[in-house]
């Protein structure tokens, strides 16, 4: 019998935040393919998951040698889960051409969903969620930086940018020189972790409030343009 391939959700901060379903599936695997194994044993050991898997390396820099790996174990009938090093894998993490490549040559794949940065910062911005696009990271240059964003304000939809603590307060100055007040935006760091903030209002002010605050953590930004 084959299983699928599990594509699991884990915390982005908060351990708490892992489902039941999720732990159940971590016990059982046989072999967990992850962004980084070192991160992904000491979560493991974290939430005291009693579990045998073996802990292999899966990023898309070595896909090429993971994924007929993963297939053969998948044939073999084991128990196959994947994981990023926090979130949900394929979404601005590895997983996308695993996933891609396993559908195309007839293999089943299913979500153990759960922890999501993207989705949790739509859920507490305070702005409009009926239609969004992510867009990733924020290009470090270049017009493409610009494109999607006009693309969202064309089509009046939110958008959705993640960004280091070392790019937070450039991005800001950037998007606010470009943009002005007609930038609506609440920038998120550390979402579930102990420090959690949100910074609220047109993108001057933002800027501004975020220029006199500890950068440190990961950061979501969740923009729409006000006409």
């Amino acid at each position: 019998m084959k299983h699928p391939l599990a594509v699991l959700a884990v915390p982005i901060g908060n351990l708490e935040d892992i489902s039941k379903r999720a732990i159940s599936y971590l016990a059982d695997a046989d072999y967990i393919f992850a962004e980084d194994t070192r991160r992904t044993k000491k979560l493991i050991e974290l939430l005291k998951i009693s579990t045998n898997a073996s802990i292999k390396s899966y990023r898309e820099q070595n896909h090429d040698i993971a994924a007929p790996l993963i297939k053969k174990c998948i044939d073999s009938g084991a128990k196959v889960v994947l994981v990023s090093d926090s979130g949900t894998p394929a979404i601005s993490d590895p997983g996308y051409l695993l996933i891609e490549d396993l559908r195309q040559h007839g293999y089943e794949v299913i979500a153990v969903p759960g922890p999501s940065s993207v989705i949790a910062a739509l859920s507490i911005a305070g702005i409009s969620t009926e239609k969004f696009l992510f867009l990733g990271f924020f290009p470090k240059k270049g017009n493409k930086r610009f494109e999607e964003l006009d693309q969202a304000r064309q089509i009046r939809a939110t958008w959705v940018l993640l960004e280091s603590p070392q790019r937070i307060t450039k991005t800001l100055k950037i998007l606010a020189d470009k943009y002005g007040d007609s930038l609506k935006v609440a920038a998120i760091k550390e979402i579930s972790k102990l420090h959690e903030r949100t910074f609220y209002g047109n993108i001057s002010e933002v800027y501004a409030q975020v220029c006199k605050s500890n950068t440190k953590g990961e950061w979501v930004l969740v923009g729409r343009f006000v006409e």
